[in-house]
């Protein structure tokens, strides 16, 4: 079942991303969501399948598009691994504690995709385009996760038994995981 969802994700989410996204749109700015699920995986399920979707999925993404070659591959892939490195040393998941991992992995990844092949002298110009997109992509990242991230903790939660629930309608931590 986990190969059909992963192979689900793998094919449907790249496509998804170019095309629907488009419409979701502020300004110039469209949420990663190749970026966002890898960190939720990484972060609920581990760092292992976190790193394995986050290459296929930065592999798809360079597939389609006209930017250097690997570098979605590496960005997605260490989203992956780092969400689920830290996902797996926390001790309350929270979805502020997903917020902050995805903004600073979001954060990460678009300075990576800024700064890599451009010469020094536009560092001013890239200075400029840090505040007028970079931080608006990496929160707006960060949004589409924890949404992504509240939508599966109520569905995982919905489905345990009774006993597991306690009386605010939360869970243990590793009802989630």
């Amino acid at each position: 079942m986990k190969g059909v969802a992963y192979a689900g994700a793998l094919l449907g989410v790249v496509p998804l991303q170019v095309t629907v996204l488009h419409y979701l749109a502020i300004g110039e700015v469209r949420p990663d969501l190749c970026l966002a699920l890898t960190c939720l995986v990484g972060f609920v399920v581990g760092e292992r399948q976190g790193l394995l979707l986050g290459v296929g999925l930065g592999f798809m993404q360079d597939l389609v598009s006209a930017g250097d070659l690997w570098l979605n591959v590496m960005t997605k892939g260490v989203a992956g691994l780092v969400a689920g490195m830290v996902g797996r040393q926390l001790v309350q998941t929270t979805p502020l504690s997903f917020l902050i991992l995805s903004l600073s992995v979001s954060s990460f990844s678009g300075l990576v995709f800024l700064f890599t092949g451009r010469p020094a002298e536009t560092l001013a110009e890239e200075l400029v385009t840090l505040r007028s997109v970079l931080l608006p992509q990496a929160a707006y990242d960060a949004v589409t996760a924890v949404g992504l991230y509240w939508l599966l903790v109520k569905r995982l939660r919905s489905t345990l038994p009774p006993d597991q629930v306690e009386a605010d309608g939360t869970g243990p931590v590793w009802a989630v995981k």
